[in-house]
């Protein structure tokens, strides 16, 4: 693979820079621009988020694969060295992030002029998980998106027991385990207060429903994190004219990947094969 890449940081209302990896195919032309948003535990240096960002590319894409601003990782680390900084991130400031991103394309530092001379001006959306949910909350908002694609959606951003937020409350974080990383992680009370201020706006299954352009939906059938009735609630509620959605057979959440990624897997690329016809479509 030819690929080129640039990495660039965005400056952002959070102080802290959302860090982005541009990647192209050194002689491609009139190129969509293909942006990839990681999930709640998760980077842009995570598992699969290079290898796919770079066969998108290859595949004829520009891609930019980033970490938001407040996901607990610097940039290019591929652990969790600013563990306070996710301990304040919030579904909100996820969202500007994402906006930040769009509304820099055409800042003069943000592409390269040889990218910007390659790109056709489409813009489509691929988001992993809570990464799915932001993008839809994106792509209702912003015209320029064209495409939307959605790996392991989750339904509902309010995913919490009346118990767990009790516990939160009181002790004013919620403390888990990264079983991906083994990292012990804590969430803000900040996290919790964002999603119950606002549960009309994230409210997912009415976002999709008002959603006009095309949309996939890929999901693992064995996903045990994000149970496969999820995405199927927002197929249910999407009325748009152009839905694809296609469940994988014996593979979860990240398509049988971990971190760090020792290699690709069939459902990884079924799930590429699929997204790149739905995109190219």
């Amino acid at each position: 693979m030819n690929i080129d890449k640039q990495n660039i940081s965005i400056e952002n209302n959070t102080a802290y820079p959302i860090n982005c990896d541009i990647r192209w195919k050194a002689d491609s032309n009139q190129a969509p621009l293909l942006i990839i948003a990681h999930g709640f535990k998760a980077f842009k240096d995570w598992g699969f988020f290079p290898y796919i960002s770079t066969v998108f590319a290859d595949l004829g894409f520009i891609t930019i694969c980033f970490n938001f601003s407040m996901n607990g990782v610097s940039n290019n680390n591929d652990t969790y060295d600013r563990p306070d900084l996710f301990e304040n991130n919030t579904v909100s400031i996820q969202i500007n992030d994402l906006k930040k991103i769009l509304s820099s394309l055409n800042n003069q530092n943000f592409l390269l002029d040889k990218v910007k001379q390659k790109w056709n001006g489409q813009i489509f959306l691929l988001g992993h998980s809570l990464g799915a949910a932001i993008s839809i909350l994106i792509a209702t908002e912003n015209s320029n998106i064209r495409k939307i694609a959605l790996w392991g959606p989750i339904s509902k951003v309010d995913r919490y027991s009346p118990r767990q937020k009790e516990k939160w409350k009181k002790d004013y974080k919620m403390t888990f385990k990264d079983n991906r990383t083994g990292i012990e992680l804590s969430i803000g009370l900040g996290f919790l207060e964002d999603i119950e201020s606002n549960i009309e706006k994230y409210n997912l299954p009415n976002t999709v429903n008002t959603l006009q352009i095309p949309m996939l939906i890929v999901h693992g059938k064995e996903d045990m994190t994000v149970k496969p009735a999820e995405s199927a609630k927002l197929a249910e509620m999407y009325k748009g004219d152009n839905l694809f959605y296609h469940i994988i057979e014996n593979t979860g959440h990240t398509f049988g990947v971990e971190h760090p990624m020792n290699m690709t897997t069939p459902a990884l690329e079924k799930a590429i094969e699929i997204t790149n016809y739905f995109l190219l479509k």
